[in-house]
């Protein structure tokens, strides 16, 4: 894959962690995303060093802006 960083948003959930899981068995950096702190700590535990997070309510469409500078900028 010629991607080398992959966003994934929901990361709480069951789906957002089975495709940042593949993604990093694919040698990606992954960024999952989520409203829930404890929730995204717990699957960096898991799933490894290829894996952060960053906390942010994507309800709220005025937080896209920052949060992928936050992400660039990493």
């Amino acid at each position: 894959m010629k991607i080398k960083t992959a966003i994934v948003t929901g990361g709480g959930g069951v789906w957002a962690l089975a495709i940042a899981k593949r993604f990093t068995e694919k040698g990606m950096h992954v960024v999952i995303v989520g409203r829930n702190a404890q929730r995204l700590s717990e699957a960096c535990a898991a799933l490894g060093e290829k894996l952060s997070y960053e906390v942010c309510d994507l309800s709220d469409l005025s937080t896209i802006p920052e949060l992928i500078n936050t992400i660039e900028k990493k």
